[in-house]
């Protein structure tokens, strides 16, 4: 059974450990508000009081967090003391810059990395039916996609590192121009 250190329990993060959990992974939470990790003892979530715990003792490390700053100083604080065979996989929605800077410094030091930022929302975290695009190899893609499938309804491996980020601009930039066209569309009408 895969070993799953999870970091950032907001309202996204909590619904997919939680998701984890019911698919019969061991899942550790870590959330720098410990009262989101309370709360979430009674799915099975077990609650790491400091990073070096979800580093040292995981196979695969998901982090869903705010923002490129936040995952980067994530990121740099766990790749030199994680177990050489963890994946790191980053479900948050970042840069393409800074996903492809962090698949360098994982790289370097032997460490799979993906980036898989997400869409569906709140509600898709919860019902399980986000949508994955997918950065990184093939081989780390296929290693996690059990764990995807649990989480969400869909995953595409899109391309190489920092394809997941570029894809999801684009999802977003297209939701943005629909978005704005239909509101034009009512004020016109």
């Amino acid at each position: 059974m895969k070993k799953i250190g999870f970091i950032g329990l907001g309202n996204m993060g909590t619904e997919m450990a939680i998701n984890l959990s019911k698919a019969g992974y061991n899942v550790t939470g870590y959330d720098i508000n410990q009262k989101l990790i309370d709360k979430l003892k009674p799915f099975g979530i077990k609650k790491a009081l400091d990073l070096k715990i979800i580093a040292e003792d995981n196979d695969i490390i998901i982090t869903m967090l705010p923002n490129g700053k936040i995952v980067e100083q994530i990121y740099d604080s766990i790749i030199n003391i994680c177990n050489k065979n963890t994946l790191l996989v980053d479900c948050s929605t970042i840069d393409v810059n800074t996903a492809k800077s962090l698949h360098e410094k994982t790289s370097k030091l032997n460490i799979s990395c993906l980036d898989a930022p997400v869409s569906g929302g709140t509600i898709g975290a919860k019902n399980a039916t986000l949508t994955f695009m997918v950065g990184g190899e093939k081989d780390a893609y296929e290693n996690m996609r059990p764990l995807f499938e649990a989480m969400g309804s869909k995953s595409v491996l899109c391309g190489s590192a920092g394809s997941g980020q570029g894809i999801k601009m684009c999802n977003n930039l297209l939701l943005a121009i629909t978005m704005r066209g239909v509101s034009e569309s009512f004020n016109l009408a």
